[in-house]
């Protein structure tokens, strides 16, 4: 189970979501 995988890639797209400009 990739469960760090998948909670990794959550996060990031929650913070691009709303930093859509963060590098």
């Amino acid at each position: 189970m990739e469960l760090e995988r998948i909670v990794g890639s959550a996060l990031l797209t929650f913070v691009q979501a709303h930093l859509p400009e963060a590098d």
